[in-house]
């Protein structure tokens, strides 16, 4: 479950896939931890169309991800590392807000699950410090 919910962690922020397609295909449990790691969440009109898309209040998002399964908890912490490693492209602004909400949000979920994960996320964060302070010098 935890691989396969891995695959489908950006599949309802990225294609607006409906809850309940997950429920019929994947099951219940998987349904929901897809859910529950998807920060913005489609909502569909009565023709099944999206209406709109609203995303989730950070304390409360990041709350439910502390208070699920640590498998979960694990798929969003090695989805944080995977964008910290691959976030070049983004402006300056947005990789500081990245960094400071996973220095507030992410890096205790880690330290309460997995100490190896929470090492390589505090690494990413100094790593961004010093390229941002090397910037900064030029």
């Amino acid at each position: 479950k935890e691989i396969i919910v891995a695959l489908l962690h950006d599949c309802v922020e990225d294609n607006s896939l409906p809850q309940t397609v997950l429920t019929i295909i994947f099951g219940e449990e998987i349904a929901n931890a897809v859910y529950t790691l998807s920060k913005i969440i489609p909502v569909f009109d009565q023709n099944g169309r999206v209406a709109e898309r609203v995303q989730k209040d950070s304390t409360k998002y990041f709350g439910e991800i502390t208070a699920s399964p640590e498998w979960i908890r694990r798929i969003k912490i090695a989805d944080r590392i995977d964008n910290l490693r691959s976030f070049p492209t983004w402006t300056e602004e947005r990789k500081e807000k990245y960094v400071a909400e996973t220095r507030k949000y992410l890096l205790p979920i880690a330290e309460g699950s997995d100490q190896n994960l929470a090492d390589e996320l505090r690494r990413l964060c100094e790593t961004h410090d010093r390229e941002a302070k090397s910037l900064q010098i030029k």
